[in-house]
């Protein structure tokens, strides 16, 4: 059977489609997949960094944790099983991050451990590397993956080295993290990368071996132990995966020694490529489908029954010609196309000139319009419906009587009814509200139509000249202008001939107002310098740009020299060139002298103040710099220039901002303000005397401040030390009495503002005298020095503590959340002072006996709480010293 021509065209369509596609799509599969295989690797790697970075920060912030705890330890050997049991508790916060904590001695035996465990207290660990680390280098370590000698379990240790209070080191402090244990390392093993992938952490180095691996078994094991992930360790990080290779991304975590692997099996990394290639199959047999059915389709629509085109010729042989359609027969053959071009080539005949006479009347700017004997509208063409706004069946309706401004109607509709009555013609200028465009100016002209002397119709012409309206309107006020102006304005043509100037103009060139202008050039009213000037640059710059403006200099009308502000502007006609010159000209005289003298006033003031060694500048109600001295150069290793204009926030920084802006907001509200800036402590402290000045302006508003900073520094250290040395007694290095009574001032009037309770205690040591005459000044100066260290470290760091002299003390304590507080803070006094003390050679105990005094909001003076304590320290004494009694407890006159 012979197939039709749309069923060849169907097929072959179809087959070469596919083909294409197909093809295509084979050339891209490797690329495909490459491109798939480096955004699966973008994604782990960046998952992979983001865990490794998490990782180290955990490292850091436990080692850090572990650290500042071995930094607050002064032995690793405690004396009785209450003050291990006491420490433990005390870094209770800390231990808890780790799964074992233990102490180890200098010679490498540990000493404690935080979770007993039988056969760990004794242990010599001096062969462990960590261990060695630490007694060498004398700074924290975290060790590598080790068993412990007690159970044999994967571990990972962090030490830190532990000082006495003289700084010597005594041994370490250790934390163990358990590899098999949930903690953020054992918890690794459980982590999935896409659904069968896992994350491998592991050792650098010669003989790595795993510290996290998804197996129990094999954490320690050397690398080799799974020779998939090993190779996956050792391949080029960079490189994508083959056909079906894993993808493999790994993270150094250089700071602990370590590597962090992710591997996603090949197979569930090409499962989305194997799910694309299954698509695309479908997606080519719906496609050969499609193409199939649209060809088919297509060629029934081409090859209709030609009795169409008789339908189609018979309809347009019964319509006027002049609004006939064109024929709709879709696509044809090329006989079909024969006899439709004919028949198309005789309509177009008969329509041409009609045609043509349309098209002229519609591409003209002016609107044309036609009306009948009794002056309706009977045809118009597209400009004038564009100059009324209007539709086509609008204008017809004689909308222009409607778009007639109120004002003018009543007057133009009597103008033309007579002109159409007298069969004569009409002109007018008519104002119109056009939609859209608002009032609008049009010029209206028409002329009658006779046939035999009888006036048939009218036509006409519509022209809108609203622009050359108000153009004109606009140059007689442009005219006025230049008339009243005191600028001087001229104007010359292209060889520099002038053909205008203004009054002024005259007026400064010494012309008559009514004088011809005629042979005068440019070059008669400027100096020959000026000349070359406007030649060479500003009439070039103004040809390019279309405007040039500069100071330049002219001649006045006795021939004297005048600077000028000078303004040049080159005019060109519609095609581009060059047509005539404007020069607008400004007398600056006073102007330029002005400026100079501000010009020498703001150096000299410059020159003033960069000599001065304050930091000097103005700001204004901005908070910007408008002016500053050399010092700020100094101050902020930046250059003026880079200041002027940024805000004192960016200048100082927000700290800085922030101590200040109170201040400046205060001054620029009009108040004059000196203050004193304290920065930073110790060696880097600094002080500033800062004054804010108001500027006024001459309404009395503030234009802004002035700031003057003075570097007291020197001066304010001198105070503070003499202050120092009033207050502190120079033995013990604790408050004197001065320093005392100023402290428990402070107290109690901290309690009266907040309602708070405080205690004073009064300290008196048992048995000084004996010490101090038996082994002599030396050792009694010694274990009053001693015995000050305890007696601070036994307070809280806020409380007060004194000397009076002698071997008198006191404690101030304050904010007690409970009376009886006090009580037990005497306890741990007596606590520490009843403990030896070892003074050089010599081994001394003492006692103390204390007095308790509370004091709250309604205690009024020192003196009363002073006496109260003293009272009870004097009570202490006499029931046999070594102990402490409260004011409360003495009976009551």
């Amino acid at each position: 059977m012979k197939l039709t021509l749309k069923s060849q065209a169907a097929i072959m369509a179809t087959v070469i489609s596919v083909t294409v596609v197909s093809v295509f799509g084979w050339s891209q599969r490797e690329p495909i997949r490459r491109e798939v295989m480096a955004q699966i690797k973008a994604q782990q790697t960046a998952m992979v960094k983001e865990s490794a970075e998490d990782l180290k920060q955990r490292l850091d912030t436990y080692l850090g944790v572990l650290e500042r705890t071995a930094q607050q330890m002064r032995t690793v050997r405690f004396d009785s099983p209450a003050q291990e049991a006491a420490f433990y508790q005390s870094i209770q916060p800390a231990s808890g991050l780790f799964d074992g904590v233990f102490l180890a001695s200098a010679d490498g035996k540990v000493t404690a451990t935080s979770r007993r465990r039988a056969g760990v207290v004794g242990i010599d660990i001096s062969d462990r590397d960590y261990f060695k680390q630490v007694m060498v280098v004398d700074q924290p370590t975290i060790s590598a993956p080790l068993r412990n000698r007690v159970g044999g379990e994967p571990i990972v240790i962090m030490a830190a080295p532990v000082h006495d209070q003289d700084g010597n080191l005594v041994g370490l402090i250790g934390a163990s993290l358990y590899l098999l244990k949930p903690n953020f390392l054992g918890d690794m093993r459980d982590m999935r990368v896409g659904q069968t992938g896992h994350v491998y952490l592991a050792t650098r180095g010669d003989n790595p071996v795993y510290i996290v691996h998804p197996q129990a078994d094999k954490t320690l094991a050397p690398l080799d132990a799974d020779p998939a992930v090993a190779a996956a360790f050792q391949a080029n990080p960079d490189a994508l995966p083959d056909r079906g290779g894993d993808v493999v991304t790994t993270q150094d975590i250089t700071s602990a020694g370590w590597t962090l692997a992710a591997v996603l099996p090949g197979a569930e990394a090409n499962r989305q490529l194997f799910l694309m290639r299954q698509r695309f199959r479908w997606s080519l047999l719906v496609l050969a489908a499609l193409i199939g059915a649209s060809v088919w389709a297509a060629m029934l629509w081409l090859l209709r029954p030609l009795g169409r085109l008789h339908a189609a010729m018979t309809q347009l042989s019964a319509t006027d010609l002049r609004n006939a359609p064109p024929l709709e027969l879709g696509g044809t053959s090329a006989e079909i196309d024969a006899v439709s071009t004919a028949f198309h080539k005789l309509m177009g005949e008969v329509v041409r000139q009609r045609a043509e006479l349309e098209a002229v009347n519609d591409a003209s700017p002016l609107g044309l319009f036609r009306s009948d004997a009794e002056g309706r509208t009977v045809y118009t063409n597209e400009a004038y419906r564009r100059l009324l706004g209007a539709t086509h069946e609008e204008a017809l309706a004689d909308v222009w009587l409607a778009r007639l401004h109120p004002d003018d109607r009543d007057a133009t509709m009597a103008g033309w009814r007579d002109a159409v009555a007298r069969g004569a013609g009409y002109n007018a200028e008519q104002r119109m509200i056009v939609p859209g465009l608002g009032e609008r100016l049009l010029v209206v002209t028409t002329a009658p139509v006779r046939v035999d002397g009888d006036v048939v119709g009218h036509v006409g012409a519509m022209e809108d000249i609203t622009v050359r309206a108000r153009a004109q309107q606009a140059s007689r006020v442009l005219t006025k202008i230049l008339d009243s102006t005191t600028d001087f304005v001229a104007q010359s043509d292209v060889q520099g001939n002038v053909t205008y100037m203004n009054p002024a103009g005259r007026r400064f060139a010494g012309i008559a107002p009514d004088a011809n202008l005629q042979g005068l050039t440019v070059a008669d009213f400027y100096p020959p310098e000026t000349m070359g000037w406007l030649r060479e640059v500003a009439v070039p710059a103004a040809s390019r740009d279309g405007v040039w403006i500069g100071e330049t200099t002219a001649r006045g009308a006795e021939g004297q020299v005048v600077p000028i502000n000078h303004m040049i502007i080159a005019h060109r006609d519609p095609a581009g060139r060059m047509e005539y010159f404007s020069s607008v000209m400004r007398d600056i005289t006073q102007d330029k002298a002005a400026k100079e003298a501000l010009q020498r006033s703001r150096e000299t003031l410059q020159t003033v103040t960069d000599a001065l060694p304050a930091l000097v500048a103005f700001i204004d109600t901005g908070e910007r710099f408008r002016f500053l001295n050399a010092a700020y150069e100094k101050a902020y290793g930046r250059s003026t220039a880079s200041m002027l204009g940024q805000t004192l926030r960016e200048v100082v920084g927000e700290d800085a901002y922030s101590n200040l802006r109170d201040a400046l907001q205060r001054a620029l509200g009009g108040e004059t303000m000196v203050f004193e800036r304290e920065i930073g402590a110790l060696d880097q402290y600094r002080c500033e005397e800062v004054s804010y000045l108001p500027q006024f302006d001459s309404q009395g508003r503030v234009a802004g401040v002035h700031s003057v900073t003075l570097d007291i520094t020197e001066r304010k250290k001198q105070e503070l030390r003499l202050r120092a040395l009033t207050t502190t007694d120079h033995l013990t290095g604790l408050a004197n009495r001065a320093g005392f009574e100023a402290r428990l001032q402070a107290a109690l009037d901290q309690a009266r503002v907040n309602g708070s309770t405080g205690a004073l205690l009064l300290i008196d040591l048992d048995h000084f005298k004996v010490v101090n005459d038996t082994h002599g000044h030396a050792v009694g100066d010694a274990l009053l020095r001693t015995f000050a260290q305890r007696l601070a470290r036994a307070v809280r760091p806020y409380d007060g503590v004194a000397r009076f002299g002698g071997d008198e003390f006191a404690v101030i304590l304050e904010h007690l959340s409970h009376p009886g507080d006090a009580k037990t803070v005497a306890a741990n006094i007596l606590a520490a002072c009843n403990k030896p003390f070892r003074l050089r050679e010599t081994m001394v105990r003492v006692g103390a006996s204390i007095g308790i005094a509370t004091f709250d909001a309604r205690t009024l003076a020192q003196s009363v709480v002073f006496e109260a304590a003293d009272e009870a320290l004097y009570e202490a004494k006499s029931r046999g010293k070594g102990l402490f009694v409260s004011a409360d407890e003495l009976p009551t006159d």
